[in-house]
């Protein structure tokens, strides 16, 4: 959608915008979905064992899920003749639908109602077992103690992750009822829009060790041999030893 941003695309039909978008509509909520999923996972782990076993049991069909419940919400949308269309004047999504409706419980506020909600559990159950992980902590050994910390860790990845979530809904839906397509409400959608896509990448290069060693190694070469080698210089003429490339992971 960028080239024709710049160049006002004025040959693109609505039809191809929609579906286009809506390609992003079911990315948005399948995210959502899975996320909660994941959350449930890890709630029950510590209050739930039985539900905890069983969804890891059965966890390729509940991978599935996410994808149902997001491919639904956009056969309703379709249904009830409500599209997501990208503005290429303001550079952001907007929902609209046929027949607009003032009422709270009309479609486009049932899809607020239900992403602030599940963002809210989901940031309530994550901030429900801090106190457990900290309880457990100071009640175990060392190496328990450290395996607490990277379970505390995780939960407060899993956090801000939530709260993405929770204010690109909010500014999604509410800023352009407020602000309209003013430079304040363009300005504050999309930049709300890029911490949402930015979030997991940013998370991984801050709290998984590998991941920072990876991209020192790409983008900060120099510092990386000379921090991870043990090399404070190295000459010219030289070819360094080639280095196997990290996998990485969460």
């Amino acid at each position: 959608m960028i080239p024709c941003t710049v160049s006002e695309c004025e040959w693109l039909p609505n039809n191809v915008n929609i579906i286009i978008s809506t390609l992003n509509t079911i990315g948005y909520y399948t995210s959502l979905f899975n996320i909660l999923l994941i959350t449930i996972q890890r709630i029950s782990l510590f209050y739930c064992k039985t539900v905890y076993n069983f969804l890891s049991k059965y966890a390729r069909m509940f991978i599935i899920q996410p994808w149902i419940f997001g491919s639904l919400i956009v056969a309703i949308s379709y249904y009830k003749e409500c599209f997501k269309q990208f503005d290429l004047c303001t550079f952001q999504y907007k929902f609209t639908c046929k027949n607009v409706s003032s009422s709270p419980f009309s479609y486009t506020n049932i899809l607020f109602y239900m992403a602030q909600t599940i963002s809210v559990i989901m940031f309530i159950l994550y901030m429900s077992i801090i106190p457990k992980i900290i309880k457990q902590k100071s009640l175990t050994s060392k190496h328990s103690k450290s395996s607490s910390t990277q379970e505390i860790n995780l939960v407060i990845q899993f956090i801000l992750i939530c709260l993405s979530q929770w204010f690109s809904s909010f500014f999604f839906f509410m800023v352009p009822r407020v602000y309209g397509t003013t430079y304040y409400g363009v300005l504050a959608t999309n930049i709300c829009g890029l911490i949402n896509t930015l979030m997991n990448p940013l998370l991984l290069l801050l709290f998984c060790k590998k991941v920072r060693l990876a991209f020192l190694k790409t983008f900060c070469k120099q510092y990386y041999i000379e921090n991870h080698l043990g090399t404070t210089k190295v000459k010219p003429n030289i070819q360094p030893t080639p280095i196997n490339i990290l996998s990485y992971g969460r």
